[in-house]
This record gives C-alpha cells, sequence and structure tokens, in this order.
C-alpha cells in the first residue's frame, strides 16, 4: 500500500537531498521512508530514515546511489534492494532494524563505508532463493570497509556468488 510511504520516488535521474532532514514513521506495516520501483539514477542522499516498516527501498531499480544515510528503528529493513542491480550504498549507518541491509536477489551492488549495529537479524544480508533465475540471483556484489557489531549475524550470504567481502570489523 503506497499510500504509506512518506516518500515515493517515480521517475529516472532524480535526486532527493535530504539536507539533514528526517523522516520519522510509525512503524506501521508496510510502510516506507522512500521507496522507488522500476527507476535508474536515483540518488538518495544526507537523510535520515526511522520508524517505518522499511526505511528506504529500491525495488528493481539500478545505476543508484544511496550515500550519507542513517537508517534506524524500522521494524523490517533499515534499506532494502530487491531484485535491483548496479546500485551503490555508501556512508550509510543502519541500526536497530530487523535487518541493517537486505539484498533480495540483487546483483552488481557495492556496498561500502557501512556501519551496521544493533539489528535485531543480520547487519548486511545477501538472499537469494535456491530457484531464482540466473538473472535474479545475487553475484558480483562487493562488500568492503563495513562494521558490523552486535546483530543477530554479522552479514549473511545465501545463494550468492563470485562477491567479494574486505575490511569488515
Amino acid at each position: 500500500n503506497l499510500s504509506n510511504t512518506a516518500i515515493t520516488i517515480d521517475a529516472d535521474n532524480v535526486v532527493l537531498d535530504g539536507n539533514g532532514s528526517v523522516l520519522d514513521g510509525d512503524r506501521t506495516s508496510n510502510t516506507y521512508g522512500v521507496y522507488a520501483k522500476n527507476h535508474k539514477n536515483i540518488t538518495i542522499i544526507d537523510l535520515t530514515v526511522k520508524e517505518f516498516y522499511n526505511g528506504i527501498e529500491l525495488y528493481e531499480s539500478s545505476n543508484s546511489t544511496i550515500t550519507d544515510v542513517n537508517a534506524s528503528y524500522n521494524e523490517y529493513y533499515g534499506i532494502r534492494l530487491y531484485k535491483s542491480s548496479n546500485n551503490i550504498i555508501t556512508d550509510v549507518n543502519a541500526w536497530d532494524n530487523g535487518e541493517g541491509i537486505f539484498l533480495y536477489e540483487s546483483p552488481n551492488n557495492i556496498i561500502t563505508d557501512v556501519n551496521a549495529w544493533d539489528n535485531d537479524y543480520e547487519g548486511i544480508e545477501l538472499y537469494a532463493n535456491e530457484e531464482s533465475s540466473s538473472i535474479y540471483c545475487n553475484y558480483n556484489n562487493t562488500i568492503t570497509d563495513v562494521n558490523v557489531s552486535n546483530n543477530g549475524i554479522g552479514i549473511k550470504l545465501k545463494y550468492s556468488s563470485n562477491s567479494t567481502i574486505t575490511d569488515v570489523n
């Protein structure tokens, strides 16, 4: 139900500069702080999203950047990429969410300079179904320069391949 979305990005080539703003929800089921479906070249910068069901979701979106973002106290995901490719998540803090950063069947993404702590489940998870077609699997992702602490699991990969993980604390 997208009527429960604080900001819906419904075009390509959009820059959402929060300029330090805070989007504050009420953790209601199926709410989003920022949501984009089937778009490309989106930049989300300098924003805090908290207390939504999902903080930021890029759904079937590509070639986008999420940077200088804080995602906290979101019921499910701080940041979720769903079948989204060639994106960059950088300079992000994700804490006290269900999961900090979650990639579902999303190839060729970069996660760098991220702090993920105190998330109930995973700090960072790359997940795909075993039956997924190769076009939507998690492959060729890079996770580097991340700090994960006090999560249920720091980093989890399920049905992911050819990914690189370096400089993890």
